[in-house]
């Protein structure tokens, strides 16, 4: 198990920059930089990263790698001290700091290889005393991202200080709701004063009565308020897009409305089932409909993660489906229930332990985390789709990919 993560802040290009170095078991480990940017560094670039980012001068580190690291002399030392020194500063620029973190970027370094653990969990509205003990226990296995998940449009009195004990761990924090559910501005505010970094909403702005039709029919306003005041408040404003039949004839004017918001991340998550009927996308329809969002987040300059798309639950109507949002933000994240189950992003929604009574290593042994586990190459890519994104946590047509409801509620 990793030991309690290291959090450095620094200055680049006149902002505030957060990084959290996380060694894996290997000797291996993680930089992130504003939990959006992740960097695989081998054991030789743990040490270089670290020394870097307590102040120590490169000549120096490159004299400590040389002593310590058998057949690297001063001079590639130099060069590597000169490389990660480079990556650190770009990690952090301006135009890479969405509060995200994904590992579903093909050409990420830290591509699905031998995780201890997640780099970011989605914390369902947890009472206070359980709130305070499941975050000590993410950052004592190495999870440095935190957002706290309102499904039920309940804004509990004790968020700001859950929100501040994380901070004052060096967690990075988000809160996801819908906007309809966050009235209050007072109540925004005093979760930035806690020192929330990130404001996740639910948003389908585009066509303004689809919005309408999924979240209420004064949630847009809400939600055009409530960005206007994160702006004010410096918050990083995250949209929590459903993919749906209907919002694909306006996937073209997607980044543009982003962009025209100030909204610097989207996370995408998409309704579907085998056959597509009605709203809900067809299987074989999901490479396509991720090609066209991706093509349109890069000409837009957005930060895209993909969410795993959200089988139909038939249990309940599409709507409520849809306002739920998705299971977590990305791969590389795992969704925490307020009694502290622990449940993987992809796959049935069955608890693989519980964060509260459960040792780190035994939910981390569960099936559902196999791959993390395993240390794996960059996965195979079919010649009949294009290289997305999506892919990264297997074939998007592929329903064993997706979140799906749970089976009988187990761990195994």
């Amino acid at each position: 198990m990793t030991g309690p993560l290291q959090h450095f802040t620094r200055e680049v290009d006149g902002s505030l920059a957060r990084y959290h170095l996380r060694v894996e078991r290997d000797g291996s480990g993680i930089l992130l930089a504003n939990a959006s940017q992740a960097l695989r560094l081998s054991e030789t670039g743990v040490l270089i990263a670290r020394a870097l980012l307590e102040g120590a001068s490169r000549g120096r580190i490159s004299r400590d790698v040389a002593l310590r690291f058998s057949g690297v002399d001063r001079s590639r030392a130099s060069r590597d001290v000169d490389e990660v020194a480079a990556a650190i500063e770009a990690l952090a620029r301006p135009s890479a700091r969405a509060a995200l973190t994904s590992l579903d970027d093909p050409d990420a370094t830290v591509h699905r290889r031998a995780l201890s653990a997640p780099l970011a969990a989605e914390l369902v509205s947890p009472g206070l005393g359980r709130g305070e003990e499941i975050i000590q226990k993410l950052w004592d296995v190495g999870i440095p991202q935190v957002r706290f998940v309102l499904p039920d449009g309940a804004v509990p009195g004790h968020l700001p200080r859950l929100i501040e004990l994380a901070e004052d761990l060096g967690m990075i924090t988000g809160v996801r709701a819908r906007a309809s559910d966050l009235p209050s501005d007072a109540a925004v505010r005093a979760m930035a004063m806690a020192g929330l970094d990130h404001l996740d909403l639910l948003w389908a702005g585009v066509d303004k009565k689809l919005h309408a039709d999924l979240f209420g029919d004064r949630d847009l306003e809400r939600a055009n308020a409530l960005i206007a005041l994160a702006h004010e408040l410096e918050l990083f404003v995250v949209a929590v897009v459903p993919l749906l039949a209907s919002i694909l004839d306006d996937l073209d004017d997607l980044g543009e409305a982003l962009r025209g918001q100030r909204i610097g991340a989207m996370v995408a998550y998409a309704i579907a089932d085998e056959v597509g009927e009605g709203r809900v996308l067809a299987a074989l329809e999901l490479p396509q409909v991720a090609t066209t969002l991706e093509e349109e987040a890069e000409h837009f300059g957005e930060n895209l993660v993909w969410a795993a798309p959200e089988e139909r639950d038939d249990s309940v109507s599409l709507v409520d489906q849809v306002k739920r949002g998705p299971r977590a933000a990305g791969e590389a994240c795992i969704r925490i229930e307020a009694d502290g189950r622990v449940i993987a992003p992809t796959g049935p929604a069955d608890a693989a332990g519980n964060l509260l009574t459960d040792p780190w290593e035994k939910i981390w042994a569960n099936a559902a985390f196999e791959h993390w586990r395993e240390s794996v190459d960059d996965p195979e890519r079919c010649a009949a789709c294009p290289e997305i994104s999506l892919c990264a946590g297997g074939c998007p047509k592929d329903r064993t990919t997706w979140a799906t409801p749970a089976r009988t509620g187990g761990a195994e």
